[in-house]
């Protein structure tokens, strides 16, 4: 913003940004981005994770450990598709297929680790339920790989937004992100307190990466350096939100703008 500096001079000013309406996701290029979770699965399993998807052209891998030996939970030319230990669980759940680029999509995965029974889920972010996509026994070969969000095998590399990440193993979480920590680097924090992963590719630690910020109601505004780290940002007493980044103090009375 620019004013008048009372003498003819022109000054700038970086009004802050204000709380409660965005959050910070990952971008993926789809080329060779990805996010190492260090982590190697075991026990029973439940794995979140919240995306968006810029192509649905191709095989776009949301998350996987071991390539075709273990498990690979994917969109391949808009169609949901779980692989698991050299064969498919279901291919083809086309009743819930995903084609547009504007949604974000909720998905969960379910491993049982006595029967090596799989169970997959989606739904948009904005209903309330999640639709079945297949279910199915198959055993994975896990050995000491570890999850990997955004390809498998070096191939199938996800052209989208993460939003979040969650997996839990036997009813305790192992790996959570929600992308608001270490930002500009290549190191994405673990919420939950244990293993922090690792993203690798062209784009690692860059702007590219980080430099995206979603409307989210349950999310916080930052400041304009929010992808140099700078996170820590108070509200301004009277500011009013205006479904932007940007508030506006009149001094008596407090306006929005479009």
């Amino acid at each position: 913003f620019y004013s008048n500096g009372g003498s003819g001079g022109i000054t700038t000013k970086r009004y802050p940004a204000l709380n409660t309406k965005t959050t910070q996701v990952a971008t993926l290029d789809g080329v060779n981005d990805e996010i190492n979770t260090n982590h190697n699965p075991a026990g029973d399993l439940v794995i979140d994770c919240r995306f968006r998807l810029d192509s649905f052209s191709g095989d776009r891998v949301i998350h996987s450990c071991n390539g075709n030996s273990g498990y690979f939970f994917r969109v391949k030319n808009g169609e949901w598709q779980l692989y698991v230990g050299g064969g498919y669980v279901f291919e083809g759940a086309a009743d819930s297929s995903p084609d547009s680029t504007t949604d974000i999509f909720d998905t969960r995965l379910e491993f049982i680790d006595s029967t090596n029974t799989w169970t997959a889920y989606a739904k948009t972010s904005t209903q309330p339920e999640y639709t079945l996509l297949g279910t199915g026994s198959r055993t994975p070969n896990f050995i000491q790989a570890n999850v990997i969000i955004g390809q498998k095998g070096g191939n199938n590399y996800l052209d989208g937004e993460i939003h979040s990440f969650k997996l839990t193993s036997n009813g305790v979480t192992k790996v959570e992100y929600d992308f608001s920590g270490n930002l500009g680097t290549t190191t994405v924090l673990d919420i939950s307190g244990n293993q922090n992963g690792t993203v690798y590719g062209a784009n690692a630690g860059t702007d590219s990466f980080w430099g995206k910020r979603i409307a989210d109601s349950s999310g916080s505004l930052v400041s304009a350096g929010y992808n140099k780290g700078n996170t820590n940002i108070s509200n301004p007493s009277g500011f009013v939100h205006n479904q932007s980044e940007v508030g506006f103090d009149l001094v008596s009375v407090d306006k929005t703008s479009a």
